[in-house]
């Protein structure tokens, strides 16, 4: 039976529980406030956040970071995005998890300064796709359609983010190709390759046949045909893994002579084709100290299993 005893009780209890949120509210936002100032001093507070983050309340927190990329100073944005990206990492909970990157969108990656945009969108990139659903990726398509600051970059996020919806955009904008500079064009048919468009992958294949293979190539094209995810676009890293050529440098500083660009190539595709007999680290540096004998091995692999090895990206 319902009491006035009873009903006091709850509203005291509820009273006392509201308080209790207050104050551990406002305790995070001083010592993040705290932070924030030390971070501004130059004084490196990377663990202190962690264990900030481990403890705190996940809305409390987001709360206080929206307002940052809201209000603050360029600093601070670029501060706060660095957090989330921190704070992202970590999340077990897909729906927290896409409220991150919800926010680094909405707020991060529209920010005026385009520093604070450039590395929003590094952050972005790291995001698990888990953390893109249906309104994160619409939110991140209405921002590209506007052809924003780092198009290209963004056109291979989308990719990454299954932003299906893009495609039919994406095509379009490669019609009309004066409209946008060269290295932009080369990330859309990046982008739409990794969507599924095999004549992309064949004309960044021929590209590259074009220029040659040397480091340039291998530093910076070569790896776009690996985020392709495409067998095909491993295929053509596999033949010239196959084949020998001598134009990229030597990282031995006491040997100045040219190496096999085949090492490098086994770099890219170590990590991503099941079951290859040659492994690299964290850092994708191949686990061997007898890289002519790896080179050997991996030629051999490759010749016996070409049409039948899986991809594991």
């Amino acid at each position: 039976m319902f009491t006035w005893n009873c009903f006091v009780k709850k509203g005291f209890v509820l009273i006392f529980s509201m308080f209790f949120t207050v104050v551990m509210l406002s305790q995070n936002n001083e010592q993040l406030d705290k932070l924030y100032r030390q971070y501004s001093k130059g004084e490196s507070c990377y663990k202190a956040i962690n264990t900030l983050l481990n403890k705190s309340n996940f809305d409390d927190l987001t709360g206080y970071f929206e307002l940052k990329l809201e209000t603050g100073s360029s600093d601070e944005k670029l501060f706060t995005v660095s957090i989330l990206g921190q704070l992202a990492s970590q999340l077990k909970d897909e729906s927290q998890l896409q409220k991150c990157t919800h926010l680094l969108i909405s707020k991060g990656l529209i920010a005026k300064e385009s520093s604070v945009a450039y590395y929003t969108l590094g952050v972005l990139e790291q995001i698990p796709v888990s953390g893109y659903n249906a309104a994160n990726k619409s939110l991140l398509a209405s921002h590209i359609i506007g052809k924003p600051l780092y198009f290209g970059r963004l056109a291979k996020l989308a990719a990454y983010a299954q932003v299906s919806d893009l495609v039919s955009y994406f095509e379009m904008a490669l019609t009309s190709a004066d409209s946008i500079d060269r290295n932009d064009f080369w990330s859309l048919n990046v982008a739409l390759a990794r969507m599924g468009n095999l004549n992309c992958v064949d004309y960044c294949t021929s590209t590259i046949d074009k220029i040659g293979v040397n480091d340039q190539t291998i530093q910076l094209l070569l790896p776009d045909i690996v985020f392709m995810h495409q067998k095909k676009g491993i295929d053509y890293i596999l033949n010239l893994i196959l084949n020998d050529n001598f134009n990229c440098t030597n990282t031995n500083p006491d040997n100045e002579a040219p190496i096999n660009c085949a090492y490098r190539l086994l770099e890219l595709v170590a990590p991503v084709i099941c079951d290859f007999p040659i492994k690299s680290n964290a850092s994708g540096d191949l686990q061997t100290t007898d890289y002519a004998e790896a080179l050997k091995i991996s030629r051999t692999w490759i010749i016996n299993n070409y049409d039948t090895y899986q991809t594991c990206f």
